[in-house]
């Protein structure tokens, strides 16, 4: 994992000068992203969905061997791996 976002970035409300929304300092606002960046997220509470920074981050995104990440588990549709220990049982 290269950056991450703190709890200001999930924040709406207008902060302070210098507030940092995210690890390395990309972000300016809360709820944005780089162009490199993705993001899973719910909508209505229901569907799961990911949002790309950019249709190359998209394309790169789909062609990783996503199995046993984490982010699969969050998604309903993910493709779920038993995992290392389960495969040594």
């Amino acid at each position: 994992m290269s950056n991450f976002v703190y709890p200001s970035w999930f924040e709406p409300f207008e902060h302070p000068e210098g507030t940092k929304f995210d690890h390395m300092g990309s972000l300016t606002a809360p709820f944005t992203m780089t162009e490199g960046g993705y993001v899973i997220k719910k909508v209505n509470g229901r569907r799961v969905i990911k949002q790309f920074g950019s249709a190359e981050k998209r394309k790169r995104f789909h062609a990783e061997d996503r199995r046993g990440h984490r982010s699969e588990f969050r998604d309903p549709k993910g493709q779920h791996h038993p995992g290392r220990r389960a495969a040594k049982r």
